[in-house]
């Protein structure tokens, strides 16, 4: 048997057990502080993250055009595009021209002189439109949008009274692109050229 030890030994007192609670308690303390300061500069950090992307070039995908759109340049397009669709036709050329001039290596920009030859055809303009047209055309042979274009560009000889040069872009377009939605518009528009 071993000898009788005191009643007090290997347990706290009571002054020490104080001290450590005190002591664990402000650890925590000072651990929460720490965690809590450490989450918000994370949120400070993730927000300003996300404001200074907003000044960033992106990558964009447009169509079939892959690039980079500076900031502010998906807006401008938009707002350019809403003055057409509203039938401010002057404004929307004003605004696709402006474009076209300021994002030149834009992967809207075929998009933007679609919609500025388009908007010179409404106000008339027959030889500012096709050579808009023509020039997006020739830079972007593949763009989905290139039979539209040139069935405007056939739109603009007709009106100009080049009807032979209407009918042979209409007849390069059912050539070119077999099938489409294009080549089915460029066949009814040749219809009314008969």
């Amino acid at each position: 048997m071993l000898p009788p030890t005191p009643a007090h030994a290997g347990v706290f007192d009571d002054e020490q057990a104080r001290k450590t609670v005190i002591n664990l308690r402000d650890q925590f303390n000072s651990f929460q502080a720490t965690a809590t300061q450490r989450i918000e500069q994370k949120d400070y950090y993730t927000d300003l993250d996300a404001r200074l992307k907003k000044f960033e070039p992106q990558h964009t995908s447009v169509e079939d055009r892959e690039g980079t759109s500076q900031p502010g340049e998906k807006p401008e397009y938009d707002a350019a595009l809403k003055h057409f669709q509203a039938g401010d036709f002057k404004s929307a050329g004003n605004s696709f021209s402006s474009f076209i001039k300021k994002y030149p290596q834009s992967p809207y920009l075929p998009l933007a002189q679609y919609w500025l030859g388009d908007s010179l055809y409404a106000q008339r303009d027959y030889k500012g439109s096709t050579w808009v047209l023509q020039k997006m055309i020739h830079a972007n042979p593949t763009h989905p949008k290139v039979p539209d274009a040139m069935i405007a560009v056939a739109n603009n000889q007709f009106e100009s009274g080049q009807k032979d040069a209407a009918r042979k872009t209409l007849e390069q377009v059912l050539a070119k692109y077999p099938g489409t939605e294009g080549a089915r518009a460029a066949n009814n528009r040749l219809k009314t050229l008969k």
